[in-house]
């Protein structure tokens, strides 16, 4: 099947598009449960990209066309609730709040600038599937793993021939400044259900609104200008992981949970594609299949204004450096956790909601083993005790 730019398809033709990739079966290994694949390219690191592909990538987002194609999320169909209601966008949604983050302070000096912590654990991401570049972004949460979602290096369910051929990571670019330069993958790891189109999703859509879109890179070393061998951690930092329900909290008596989360990306549509924009929201999320098995599908949702390739950026609890107070700690205080990455929006850009698969167990990560995100974690770190 042909090549076709993801932000602008139709529903029913979201991620069935198979593009071109030289990914073969011999270059794909499964964890030992098979919860988690990685592809490994022969010629990881051996190609770059050209000022024309990272000008002319396309966003791979998921977007639903209307809001009734929602699952059966609670909060959603309470038509009198006081957040549903509220006037952001034509449907409604969540109160959010977006802004550039700069390349340097500003005359007021209360801007934080995009190569300082904890913005510059995030970045840029480019894959070449075939000759074919897209964007999203990412993060950095190991040493040398990055954190992304499944669909921007996976055609979902097309197994050994869905991978990207290879992916760039550039951490806190900056219009074309690039401080922290270009990582290349090692390797590419995605759950075993995206990989073989089992995943639990939207029912009537191809890979869409899915329980487990969510990825790991590991990342190419680098030797620096004094010859040190170094992981993309070691030079920006990375994030840590909340997983479940926790820095959650309840949210009325129909099991939904709230937080307040920042999410931090690489929008193209209406933004430059190349600033880092911040995004302030609440975050609403089901408890494990407290609507029944056929209404959850494990989402978290947040108001947004973010558009094509902020896909992949990570959802934060509790964002920021410490404020110094020396009180009683609040619960689930530790700074910097990613609970979430972007995952789906929508084609209306009046609908100010976007929406990513919960980090935690579910129907093909069950609470007798790892998280889905641990699982691949996990399965990263077995590639070299430098990347963990």
């Amino acid at each position: 099947m042909g090549k076709m730019p993801f932000m602008k398809s139709a529903l029913s033709g979201l991620l069935a598009v198979g593009l071109a990739s030289t990914a073969t079966a011999q270059n794909v290994e499964m964890s030992s449960d098979g919860k988690a694949v990685a592809y490994t390219p022969t010629f990881a690191a051996a190609n770059k990209m050209t000022a024309s592909q990272m000008e002319n990538a396309k966003s791979r987002m998921p977007m639903l066309d209307d809001i009734s194609q929602l699952p059966n999320i609670g909060l959603f169909q309470q038509s009198g609730s006081g957040i549903s209601t509220q006037a952001f966008g034509a449907f409604g949604g969540f109160p959010f709040t977006s802004r550039i983050v700069a390349q340097r302070p500003n005359s007021n000096n209360n801007s934080a600038p995009v190569d300082s912590a904890p913005y510059r654990q995030t970045g840029k991401l480019f894959m070449d599937f075939g000759g074919s570049f897209f964007v999203c972004s990412a993060s950095v949460i190991r040493p040398g793993l990055v954190l992304t979602a499944a669909h921007c290096v996976h055609d979902f369910g097309l197994g050994s021939t869905g991978f990207a051929d290879q992916v760039f990571f550039q951490p806190a670019r900056h219009n074309d400044d690039v401080p922290f330069g270009t990582w290349t993958s090692q390797s590419i790891i995605i759950p075993g259900v995206y990989f073989n189109g089992t995943d639990r999703c939207l029912p009537g859509a191809t890979g869409v609104v899915c329980e487990n879109d969510v990825a790991i890179l590991v990342m190419n070393s680098q030797v620096n200008s004094e010859g040190v061998e170094q992981e993309v951690g070691d030079v920006v930092g990375r994030y840590g992981l909340y997983q479940n329900d926790r820095g959650y909290t309840a949210l009325g008596g129909d099991g939904d949970l709230s937080a307040h989360l920042t999410q931090i990306s690489y929008p193209s549509a209406g933004y430059t594609g190349v600033r880092m924009i911040q995004n302030e929201s609440i975050a609403v999320q089901d408890a494990p299949f407290a609507l029944g098995p056929d209404t959850d599908f494990n989402q978290v949702i947040i108001g947004s204004n973010m558009t094509g390739g902020s896909s992949g950026g990570p959802w934060i609890h509790n964002f920021g450096k410490s404020d110094g107070y020396q009180g009683t700690p609040a619960v689930d205080s530790n700074r910097n956790r990613v609970a979430a990455v972007t995952s789906w929006g929508f084609v209306d850009d009046s609908i100010k909601i976007q929406g990513a698969s919960r980090f935690g167990h579910n129907t093909a990560f069950p609470s007798n083993g790892p998280t889905n995100v641990r699982t691949l974690v996990n399965f990263g770190c077995s590639f070299g005790p430098s990347k963990c």
